[in-house]
């Protein structure tokens, strides 16, 4: 399917623009620490886990050529704690939200 590309040569900066509009919707509709999404963009959400994945996939669906929708997922590895997350999340304080 041409409107669906796999991205395998690791540019994912044409997810940019829909990452950035995916973190303020999630901070419109955030009822518990919408103040988290402050810090959450492209660059530092999106890019910095591809980045320091052990395995990314990013798959993105175009219309006429522009990126309309992305699929996103990673392997990383994180410590086993109940408070624990990812090196990338900007999360000072994550028992603040529990």
């Amino acid at each position: 399917m041409e409107n669906i590309t796999i991205i395998k040569d690791g540019n994912i900066e044409q997810c940019r623009e829909l990452c950035n509009e995916l973190m303020a919707f999630q901070k419109s509709m955030a009822t518990i620490g919408p103040e988290i999404f402050d810090a959450m963009n492209f660059d530092t959400r999106m890019k910095k886990s591809y980045e320091s994945a052990i395995d990314s996939q990013v798959i993105v669906v175009k219309d006429n050529g522009f990126p309309v929708g992305y699929v996103f997922s990673t392997i990383e590895n994180i410590e086993s704690s109940k408070n624990t997350v990812p090196e990338w999340a900007p999360v000072e304080n994550i028992e603040h939200y529990e």
